[in-house]
């Protein structure tokens, strides 16, 4: 796998927004955390809803992305939100191109489906927060996080006792994943989620308990969930929200227990990742080492090199 350099104070981060647009009012707190960490920072002109009655066409996106990652003095690109249309992109993009220039980017929700393409072309990406998710609520762990990665260090996961076990063993391998209904998205595709011998990494919002089984049950059939050296589950926000019947209908975790305890693989389920403003910043396509009987998940090598 292919690192990006790290960043360093002084350079320049740009705000990009490959998916949905929003307003800057939205994302001004995570620029401000650029900047006052001695980071100079550029806003692409599609992070900007272009009006009320339109939208930024794909290749619009797909061109204001290209020029921030060949433009040498952009050192790293944060997504400025998820969304839709980042699937859009793929057929205007020459993934490889993209993979053999590295560069820092950061993201996730929609993000995930560049994740996926550019993790295939052995580049390491970072599952992270975006310039609408970093905000003066998010807790400092989280900030620590995503500028440990983003500046050559190896993270540390906050503790969280909600983290548990559903089954027990250690496995080793390549973080891949993110959010799940883009993983299922690219299956069949050019761009389809490699997990053999990955540790597989699954969130998501908004979905009803039965298409969280149905997700699974597809990465089941398809054989992507068996491949996988072990999971680590993140949070389904308002999932169980909308359980049909609160007394007779399944949870989302008691699905996730029942799609993936017969598979046998070092599984946990809590982990500080997803739409909530506990969200992990982690190196997809880095290595890690998941420790189920502990709880754990540990990073082994950075994102970026120094």
């Amino acid at each position: 796998m292919r690192k990006p350099t790290a960043i360093t104070i002084g350079d320049t981060v740009a705000f990009a927004a490959p998916a949905s647009s929003a307003k800057q009012d939205k994302f001004a707190y995570a620029v401000s955390a650029f900047q006052s960490r001695g980071y100079s920072v550029v806003i692409g002109e599609c992070c900007e809803p272009k009006s009320q009655n339109e939208s930024w066409t794909d290749q619009e996106r797909v061109d204001e992305l290209r020029r921030f990652w060949v433009d040498d003095e952009v050192k790293a690109i944060i997504s400025v939100r998820g969304g839709y249309g980042c699937a859009r992109l793929l057929e205007h993009i020459d993934i490889r191109e993209f993979a053999k220039h590295p560069k820092l980017f950061a993201g996730f929700s929609d993000i995930t489906t560049l994740h996926t393409a550019l993790n295939n072309a052995g580049l390491i990406t970072l599952h992270a927060p975006m310039g609408t998710t970093l905000t003066a609520e998010s807790p400092q762990w989280v900030v620590d996080a995503l500028f440990d990665s983003l500046e050559g260090r190896i993270p540390s996961v906050s503790p969280k006792a909600e983290i548990q076990t559903i089954v027990g063993g250690i496995a080793e391998g390549r973080l891949a994943g993110g959010c799940v209904r883009l993983i299922c998205d690219s299956l069949g595709t050019l761009h389809e989620i490699d997990t053999k011998d990955k540790i597989l990494v699954l969130e998501d919002i908004d979905e009803s308990p039965h298409r969280v089984d149905a997700m699974l049950t597809q990465l089941r059939n398809s054989g992507k969930l068996q491949q996988a050296a072990g999971y680590v589950i993140g949070e389904f926000t308002g999932t169980n929200e909308k359980r049909m019947d609160t007394e007779v209908s399944p949870t989302w975790q008691e699905i996730v227990e029942e799609r993936l305890i017969s598979l046998g693989k070092p599984t946990i389920i809590g982990f500080p990742i997803g739409h909530n403003p506990e969200n992990m910043t982690l190196p997809l396509g880095a290595r890690a080492k998941l420790d189920a009987d502990r709880g754990t998940l540990e990073c082994l090598e950075p994102a970026a090199t120094m």
